[in-house]
């Protein structure tokens, strides 16, 4: 049955979820989570691979470079250490799969509106892992929003101005923000009244 329980402080530590910030992507642009995620996206990967395998072998050469162009969305701690290990997996585990002349045509993008990747960290950490990025080829799109995410298609736009401009991907994986879970919102809306402005939602951005 039910228990009621008296508490003095209770905290909601129930995960966050990715934020989409009202845009209905998360279809086209998954985000990572949960292990489900986890999965959907190694799924994904390995399909673009699989059909740039099949384009190369039917002749369509100008179809590999868009299956095996990959984005990453957000440039914090989870969109760095997401690209870092897609280079990883995709030029170390994936690549041994396949024939090795469909790597030359791998490319991995982060994109950023800030003007430099994990912007709310030391600028010595930001400054190192720039480097580290072009040194790997991992490609920064900086200063750069996202217009719409479609399929198979993104739409950017430099934030100084110029048109919006679309880059083909095989897969995209938004890192770009989070919210809490709707658990803490259905929590916050069963308290006594008054209450909810003693209630603060905090969260986390951590890759699982």
């Amino acid at each position: 049955g039910d228990l009621e329980i008296p508490w003095d402080h209770l905290v909601i530590a129930a995960g966050v979820q990715t934020n989409y910030f009202g845009n209905d992507w998360e279809s086209l642009a998954p985000g990572l989570k949960t292990l489900e995620d986890a999965h959907v996206v190694r799924a994904r990967i390995l399909d673009a691979f699989e059909q740039a395998e099949v384009a190369r072998v039917q002749g369509d050469v100008e179809s590999i470079p868009s299956w095996l162009t990959f984005v990453v969305v957000g440039a914090g701690p989870t969109g760095v250490e997401l690209a870092a290990e897609l280079h990883d997996m995709v030029r170390e585990d994936v690549a041994k799969l396949f024939p090795p002349r469909l790597t030359e045509f791998v490319s991995i993008k982060i994109v950023d509106q800030m003007d430099s990747i994990l912007s709310t960290y030391d600028r010595r950490i930001s400054e190192y892992a720039t480097k580290h990025f072009a040194r790997e080829g991992i490609d920064m799109l900086l200063n750069t929003a996202v217009k719409e995410v479609g399929d198979g298609v993104i739409t950017l736009q430099d934030r100084a101005g110029g048109e919006p401009y679309c880059l083909p991907f095989g897969v995209c994986v938004w890192a770009a923000g989070v919210k809490p879970n709707d658990l803490v919102q259905q929590i916050m809306e069963k308290l006594p009244e008054g209450s909810q402005t003693n209630f603060r939602a905090l969260t986390t951005d951590k890759m699982l």
